[in-house]
């Protein structure tokens, strides 16, 4: 029995942790990009989608000395992504409003995104709906807390690939596989330690911690020394709806528009071509509303209705309201 614990301590021991980091970059990472973070996603070894929750990805903890994270792996490793872009010169669409657009596209499955649905989507349908520039996807393969009694090790792989909209291209890619160790041939000397350095190791936050060290190597060619000044977010807008419950419009009732967007920008919404540029009123922050009340001459059949938003720097989107078309005899 002492030799076969001597025999698996020694090869424990002479098991290094290895790391690997692969970035490929091909563009300016100065030149200003509108880019949307996709839910990240967490895959098996043969490239399968796991859902969140995937037993996979789940670890034990023990009681009173360490513990699990709430959240899952993809979504660590998604936001620990996001707040290092903000230091860099691109411009992160927030996540609720990539959410809500992309929920309001239809790209849902039940009450959550379907995120492998996003992650086969081409980067150009994405970008249309979100008015983006590229699009940022990232795989979890590994997230990994293993205990051994005498030692821990933490490992986690993961994918990050940032597609340009217009030509499809990949323009930047970082591939990170890495693991750190807690324990005899890690931690400090001592009876004390042998006990309690392994079991330190296998709280979610010396993982969570190795996650954020490698993401910010991993997206360190994009952030930009020479940004100038921080720019200002491109307006947006996430939903909108219309009065009309039926395609007909009142002569005697006023139609009502509303839309919800980014705050402190000038919105307007027009019936197609025939009713033009009528101003809205920010009512709340991102909040505006609109009205329009038909003169007699007014009469037009099936038109789309849609709102403009435009920023001081004459930056604008637009979106069309549902339920749908209008009309007025």
């Amino acid at each position: 029995m002492l030799k076969k614990y001597s025999a698996s301590l020694l090869l424990l021991l002479c098991c290094s942790c290895s790391s690997l980091l692969k970035n490929k970059i091909d563009f300016d990472p100065t030149e200003p990009l509108r880019v949307a973070v996709l839910p990240f996603a967490q895959i098996d070894s043969e490239g399968k989608f796991l859902a969140d929750n995937a037993d996979v990805f789940l670890v034990d903890h023990i009681l009173g000395l360490s513990k699990a994270s709430k959240k899952s792996p993809a979504r660590i490793v998604q936001e620990i992504t996001t707040q290092e872009l903000a230091l860099s010169n691109l411009e992160i669409l927030p996540g609720r409003l990539v959410e809500g657009l992309l929920l309001h596209d239809g790209y849902s499955k039940g009450e959550h995104l379907d995120v492998e649905k996003l992650h086969h989507t081409s980067a150009s349908v994405v970008c249309k709906i979100l008015a983006c520039d590229a699009v940022l996807y990232g795989t979890i393969s590994e997230w990994d807390r293993s205990y051994y009694g005498i030692q821990s090790v933490n490992s986690i792989a993961f994918k990050l690939k940032l597609v340009r909209a217009n030509d499809g291209k990949t323009i930047f890619s970082s591939k990170v596989e890495d693991s750190e160790s807690h324990g005899l041939s890690q931690g400090p000397t001592g009876y004390a330690s042998l006990i309690l350095e392994p079991i330190k190791g296998l709280d979610s936050e010396a993982i969570e911690q190795l996650a954020s060290k490698n993401v910010k190597a991993a997206v360190a060619p994009l952030v930009s020394k020479s940004v100038a000044s921080e720019m200002e977010m491109a307006p947006y807008l996430v939903s909108g709806a219309h009065s009309v419950s039926m395609q007909m419009l009142s002569r005697t009732e006023p139609l009502t528009v509303m839309a919800f967007g980014s705050p402190k920008n000038s919105a307007y919404f027009s019936i197609g071509n025939y009713i033009k540029n009528i101003p809205m009123k920010e009512v709340s922050p991102g909040h505006y509303l609109g009205l329009y009340l038909p003169l007699v001459e007014d009469k037009f059949n099936d038109q789309e209705i849609k709102v403009v938003l435009i920023d001081k720097s004459n930056r604008r989107i637009s979106l069309k309201i549902k339920p749908g078309p209008v009309s007025l005899d």
